[in-house]
């Protein structure tokens, strides 16, 4: 990408998330050229809303051409139109469980959207959701319930009912229930793609990844919400760089949880366990992108030496890289796909795990099929 755009792109992104002014003076005239790979970024990256908030501070002289306006303005109604949708779904699946004395934990998207300047401009997708059998107060949760209790168990299976329950309840209302992995189940609701997640992680393969899971799942019952954020959302975000999915609008999230949370976070608890599962060069990385891309210092601790050249290395693959999706129903050729996007992303192991991305395959083939969770 033109490093000149990209400099504007990160302008209207601080902007937009509260940081900086916005002014674009000082980076020359943007053409409309320049002005529509803005948008295509904006709209690969889930930032349509997000950068359009920002353009609406700019001066009349620094607005974009007309057409592209109107057709951008057009985008962000779609977005909002199809945010209230998606929360009107969720809140009607969300009063079925609650009938049936389920509650359940907010993932992802809809979790990260009140961190933002103005919630309803980030955009959501699928509904990611950890169910419980008991109410328990969580507050910071968004639908969530208020209760009393704890939550009674953990750690595969201590929420094995409720998982199983939601489930079977989606299926009673019509909705479509694909067991997608050992990890989650995908439920089609009136159009609402939500993630029933039996597991918060990708569990399998060391004692380090389990007692991760179980330590996450301990979080929340003791409702320590910036804790399991700040470890969840890493997590998170590093399966899908290792997968070249890895987004814009993820490190967006992580910069906005950063400036809301940072005080309540552990740091020293948060970066033993990154190194424990080998993604501290990772969490290394996106500290230095929150603290000199989306200019968010707080309270957060000062970023690593030597670190630059792998934040960039990760924000290029991030802006440019090739990402996509395939669907798993043809499972052969979604093994072949997603085996040439290992191989393809063998950099990142020798880089973030200093491992070599043969003997890391082969790894992940024998915890596919020999560790069962």
């Amino acid at each position: 990408m033109n490093k000149r755009i990209e400099k504007k792109n990160w302008t209207l992104l601080r902007s937009a998330l509260g940081e900086t002014d916005c002014s674009l003076v000082g980076y020359g005239t943007l053409t409309e050229k320049d002005w529509n790979v803005l948008y295509d970024l904006a709209s690969n990256q889930g930032l349509t809303e997000t950068v359009f908030s920002a353009i609406e501070k700019l001066p009349k002289s620094q607005l974009p051409p007309m057409d592209l306006l109107m057709d951008w303005l057009g985008q962000v109604e779609y977005i909002k139109s199809s945010n209230e949708g998606y929360r009107e779904k969720a809140h009607d699946l969300l009063e079925v469980y609650r009938s049936k004395g389920i509650i359940f934990v907010v993932l992802k998207g809809e979790s990260c959207a009140r961190y933002y300047p103005d919630p309803e401009k980030r955009a959501l997708g699928d509904l990611d959701v950890f169910l419980l059998e008991e109410p328990m107060e969580v507050s910071s949760f968004k639908f969530q319930v208020s209760g009393d209790k704890g939550v009674s168990g953990c750690y595969m299976g201590g929420h094995e009912w409720a998982y199983e329950e939601g489930n079977r309840l989606a299926e009673i209302l019509g909705a479509k229930v694909d067991i997608h992995d050992y990890k989650h189940s995908h439920i089609s609701y009136k159009g609402l793609i939500v993630e029933n997640h039996r597991l918060l992680t990708t569990a399998r393969g060391s004692k380090e990844k389990k007692s991760f899971e179980m330590y996450l799942q301990n979080l929340l019952e003791i409702r320590n919400s910036a804790q399991f954020e700040a470890l969840f959302l890493t997590v998170h975000a590093y399966q899908h760089f290792m997968e070249d999915e890895l987004s814009l609008r993820q490190l967006c999230d992580w910069a906005m949880f950063v400036k809301a949370c940072c005080k309540e976070v552990d740091w020293n608890d948060y970066f033993q366990w990154m190194e424990q599962l080998n993604m501290l060069k990772f969490a290394n990385a996106v500290r230095w992108i929150t603290q000199y891309q989306f200019a968010v210092d707080g309270d957060y601790p000062p970023t690593a030496p030597g670190i630059e050249q792998l934040a960039e290395r990760l924000l290029d693959d991030t802006l440019c890289g090739r990402h996509g999706q395939m669907s798993s129903e043809n499972i052969v050729k979604y093994r072949i796909w997603q085996t040439k996007k290992i191989f393809h992303s063998s950099w990142k192991y020798r880089l973030f795990r200093n491992e070599n991305v043969l003997v890391s395959y082969t790894k992940m083939l024998w915890n596919h099929w020999f560790d069962k969770v």
